[in-house]
C-alpha cells in the first residue's frame, strides 16, 4: 500500500514484486485502452479476422495491435528489470498514434486535385496534340493514366486510399502547350 501525506511524501509497504504486478496489470489495462480508444473493440477484431473488413483495413488493426503489443512489451521488460518501487512505478506505457487512413471515393480524390473544367480543358489539350501529330509528353501521359485508374476505380463505389496524381494540372497543361508550341 502507498501512503501519501499533506507535505508531499509517501510510505510505500508494497514489496517489490507486489508493485511490478500491479504495475504489468495497470499496463495491460492501458494497452487494452488504446486498441479500444482506437476504434478496434472486440467486435471489430472478430470482424477483422473473420475476413469482413477489406485488406487494407484488415492490416491497419493487426499493424495497430501489434505496435500497442510492441510498446507493452518494452514496458514489461522495463519493470521487470526495475529494482525499487518508484522505478516500477515511473514505467509508462504510451500509446502508439492512430494512424487515419483518409478514405475517398475516385471521383473524391479526383475533385480534390481537379476542377471539371481542368479536367476538360486536359482532354482538350489532349486532342489537340493528337490531331497535330505530336507526342502527350511524359506529364500528360502519366495524367492520363492516373485519370483512366480513376476512371475505372469509380466503378466501385467503396472508399479507399488512393495514390496522388503523378503531377499537377498546371505541368501537365504547361507541357502541352509548350509541345503545341512547337
Amino acid at each position: 500500500m502507498i501512503t501519501f501525506y499533506p507535505d508531499g511524501s509517501k510510505t510505500d509497504t508494497r514489496s517489490l514484486a507486489e508493485a511490478k504486478a500491479a504495475r504489468l496489470n495497470g499496463i495491460a489495462s492501458e494497452c487494452s485502452y488504446a486498441i479500444e480508444n482506437a476504434g478496434i473493440d472486440t467486435i471489430t477484431q472478430s470482424n477483422a479476422s473473420l475476413g469482413i473488413y477489406s485488406v487494407e483495413r484488415q492490416e491497419e488493426i493487426k499493424n495497430y495491435i501489434a505496435r500497442c503489443r510492441d510498446e507493452y512489451a518494452q514496458c514489461k521488460q522495463l519493470v521487470e528489470s526495475s529494482s525499487t518501487n518508484d522505478a516500477v512505478d515511473s514505467v509508462i506505457f504510451i500509446a502508439p498514434a492512430v494512424e487515419v487512413a483518409h478514405l475517398y471515393t475516385a471521383e473524391q480524390i479526383v475533385s480534390q486535385y481537379f476542377s471539371a473544367y481542368q479536367i476538360a480543358a486536359l482532354q482538350r489539350l489532349e486532342m489537340a496534340l493528337l490531331q497535330a501529330g505530336k507526342p502527350l509528353g511524359q506529364n500528360m501521359t502519366a495524367l492520363k493514366a492516373w485519370m483512366e485508374a480513376m476512371l475505372v476505380a469509380s466503378v466501385d463505389p467503396t472508399p479507399r486510399t488512393f495514390d496522388a496524381p503523378p503531377c499537377s494540372y498546371e505541368a501537365a497543361s504547361l507541357e502541352a502547350v509548350a509541345g503545341l508550341q512547337a
